[in-house]
């Protein structure tokens, strides 16, 4: 069983790393066809794309051993200092030689876009320790060794729907409707409107979902249950962007963000 797992770790970084020594002879390919234009368009993309491998390289390398054990330990020691390597360094560099600042901002912006490289070790992590990352996971905090300083690394996501949810919305409206109407059923159908107001954009809020499931459980109308039920199967959010927050403790202990982009100090 563990050498399955360690050999499907070690196949995964190995196609990573074809797939970028694929992009980098196509780079080199445009340096030999046209220097100008490989000057202008891709020059920065080998760089990086240089940089990237050497991070596969050195991910491969950790794990390339039939130890599960030495394994686990390197890989959360890599996960760490990958995490501290984010959070080192000055955000610009004074030198005079252009081309060394250059590169300089060249390694920022690929630290910066680490989201997708981070996934393979997430996926590692998982399944070295038998724990999977969820789907739904939206973000994931990498802290340094003192834990004074922390990587985190997700997604904002925005609520939203399938058409089916019209259809619970609908039953939960015929619920509503069927009430008798005195004082106290005038309420819980106004509270009921309330949660399914839609905001500006038109969209259920899934804060309020939740309160309307537990008004459905207190009546305890199967009527209404089944209509809350359609409305919660019907949610599927949907990713907005992705993100990357640097963060540091200060003098009182408190997480303070780190700018990490060129327009963020």
């Amino acid at each position: 069983m563990e050498n399955k797992i360690l050999e499907k770790l070690q196949g995964r970084m190995k196609r990573r790393i074809a797939g970028v020594e694929s992009d980098i002879a196509t780079c080199t390919e445009k340096f030999s066809e046209d220097y100008e234009k490989f000057l202008n368009w891709y020059a920065e993309d080998l760089y990086k794309h240089k940089q990237v491998l050497g991070y596969y390289n050195s991910i491969l390398t950790s794990i390339e051993t039939d130890d599960l054990d030495f394994v686990k330990n390197t890989l959360c020691s890599r996960i760490e200092s990958l995490g501290e390597e984010l959070l080192r360094g000055s955000l610009r560099r004074s030198s005079s030689n252009s081309f060394a600042n250059l590169a300089h901002v060249l390694d920022l912006e690929v630290k910066q876009k680490v989201l997708d490289n981070f996934k393979a070790i997430l996926e590692m992590k998982g399944e070295l320790f038998k724990t999977k990352v969820k789907d739904d996971q939206r973000s994931h905090t990498f802290t340094n060794s003192k834990g004074d300083k922390r990587i985190t690394l997700g997604v904002y996501v925005t609520d939203g729907y399938r058409d089916t949810v019209e259809d619970g919305i609908a039953i939960v409206k015929e619920y509503i409707s069927s009430l008798a109407n005195d004082e106290k059923t005038e309420a819980l159908v106004n509270m009921v409107f309330r949660l399914l107001a839609r905001d500006a954009k038109g969209t259920l809020k899934a804060s309020r979902i939740m309160q309307l499931r537990k008004l459905a459980q207190d009546t305890g109308d199967e009527r209404f249950l089944e209509g809350v039920r359609i409305i919660e199967e019907s949610y599927q959010p949907e990713i907005s962007k992705q993100f990357i927050r640097a963060e540091m403790k200060n003098e009182n202990g408190m997480w303070k963000p780190i700018p990490l982009g060129m327009t963020e100090s």
